[in-house]
């Protein structure tokens, strides 16, 4: 009996996304893209297939990623459970007192673990393939029979506070990466809805003391930014002003430039107090993104609430999750009350 990851084709479908990404990539002639390719595609294939847990006539054999653990029937002592780092999974007991843990059988389904069902299916039948070789019988504490006529292994179930804290774990990096996001189109939508706010004050300024000067179109296109692998569409003015030239990425109002030759002449506006501000003849003349009402005022603002919706959101998610607890919490303490063993047999899922 060989026992591999739960529902592979899953994991494979995942895993496949990253590596169809990678083989496009590949496919441009990138060597770097072509190594990777084909340093994922066998490690792919390794992870799939090398967790497992391989049961023969000599004994059982655990392989995780990267060791094998081979026990004889006769090193054995039981079959249990227990928690291994963030999982709940089964044990293989031994005489000197050790525990082998059989990771490919967790229950953490999001790294190829197996359901709690087919988890007692094969502990029940390793503990009978046990008695059968050794004469060491190792039965479940509570059995649970469930409609379709198999059993359920209580003390499958018994991780509940292992699970939990993944969840939990889990549910903070969800809640605090949200919280980022939120925080992010807030901050953006208010700095893009200030800016279109300012900018009417802005063109009024360059159009009673701004310094007309023409400055040269070097084209529109694609630009590195921050590193190689990342580029925008922009376009490139260059300005000479009091002895210094600055060039620099025009980003707006795009159209105005789709006539132009490189080379070509651009009337702006420059404000002698504030050379970095430099805005087209062009735009200053219709306004162009100026006032909250303007496209990108209305853009920014509609940045903030959403990132104000998000934070609303989030906060009613969570007391809905306190609320939730405390009324298990309660219902589990008048089980109790009424059961006092009520929590040792009462799984908490």
């Amino acid at each position: 009996m060989t026992v591999f990851r739960f529902d592979r084709r899953r994991l494979l479908v995942r895993n496949g996304i990253v590596l169809a990404g990678v083989a496009l990539w590949a496919s441009t002639g990138d060597v770097f893209g072509i190594s990777l390719l084909v340093l994922l595609l066998p490690l792919t294939v390794w992870s799939l297939r090398r967790p497992r847990l391989v049961v023969t006539d000599r004994g059982v054999a655990v392989a995780n990623l990267l060791t094998t653990r081979r026990i004889k029937w006769s090193d054995i002592t039981g079959f249990g459970y227990g928690e291994y780092r963030r999982s709940w999974c089964p044990q293989v007991e031994l005489a000197d007192g050790s525990k082998v843990p059989v990771r490919v059988l967790s229950d953490n389904l999001d790294t190829g673990g197996n359901p709690s069902e087919r988890v007692s299916a094969v502990v029940a039948d390793l503990r009978t393939r046990l008695e059968a070789h050794t004469g060491v019988r190792s039965t479940a504490s509570h059995v649970l029979a469930l409609d379709d006529g198999t059993s359920l292994d209580m003390e499958a179930l018994a991780g509940s506070d292992v699970r939990a804290r993944r969840v939990n774990r889990q549910l903070k990096w969800t809640f605090a990466s949200v919280v980022i996001l939120a925080l992010f189109f807030i901050g953006f939508g208010i700095s893009t809805a200030v800016d279109a706010a300012h900018r009417p004050h802005t063109y009024a300024q360059l159009r009673d003391h701004g310094v007309r000067l023409n400055t040269r179109f070097d084209g529109c296109g694609h630009v590195d930014r921050f590193d190689k692998n990342s580029q925008d569409d922009v376009c490139r003015l260059t300005v000479s002003y009091q002895g210094h030239t600055r060039r620099w990425d025009y980003q707006d109002d795009y159209p105005q430039f789709d006539h132009l030759a490189v080379g070509a002449r651009v009337p702006v506006l420059l404000d002698p107090n504030h050379p970095t501000t430099v805005y087209t003849v062009h735009d200053v003349e219709t306004n162009d993104n100026a006032g909250i009402f303007s496209l990108t005022g209305l853009f920014g603002v509609g940045m903030s609430l959403a990132g104000v919706g998000i934070l609303v959101w989030i906060a009613r998610l969570m007391r809905r999750q306190r609320r939730d607890t405390r009324e298990f919490e309660a219902e589990l303490a008048a089980i109790e009350g009424r059961h006092p063993t009520a929590r040792q047999r009462t799984p908490v899922i």
